[in-house]
């Protein structure tokens, strides 16, 4: 019995311990994977939006939602994603609370709504107006 478990066992063993010594000598160093892709949280929202209207600059992405982070940058709630660079990025320093609606209306002006009182560091109950990535402007009921 011996004899034969040796015999049998031994050429099913030798290929697993190859092997097993041909992933010792992989010399493969772990590599960064950057930001993760998207947002840490979840997307309530979102809408494309042309923020120079006309201009140059291809349409973006505006997502909202409940989210600190987007793409690996710090978002609070609302970012954009550039097509065109594949990154994210904040707009402006984002509201404090959760965004539940994003619309761009006939002028190109982006409005959110959600449960924020600030946007921006302004005070912004409800709804807030964003002519371009720089200039905002608030609405209330």
């Amino acid at each position: 019995m011996e004899h034969f478990a040796r015999t049998l066992l031994l050429p099913l063993l030798a290929p697993l311990l190859a092997l097993g010594s041909a992933a010792a000598q992989c010399q493969n160093p772990w590599l960064s994977g950057g930001p993760l892709p998207g947002v840490a949280g979840e997307v309530f929202a979102a809408t494309a939006w042309d923020p120079d209207g006309s201009g140059p600059a291809p349409s973006v992405l505006v997502a909202g939602g409940r989210f600190f982070v987007a793409g690996g940058v710090i978002a609070n709630n609302i970012a954009v994603h550039d097509f065109a660079t594949n990154t994210w990025s904040a707009l402006g320093s984002g509201v404090d609370g959760q965004v539940h609606a994003i619309a761009v209306m006939p002028g190109g002006e982006l409005v959110v709504g959600g449960a924020f009182s600030t946007a921006g560091g302004v005070p912004a109950p409800r709804r807030r107006r964003r002519r371009d990535r720089r200039s905002a402007s608030t609405r209330g009921p």
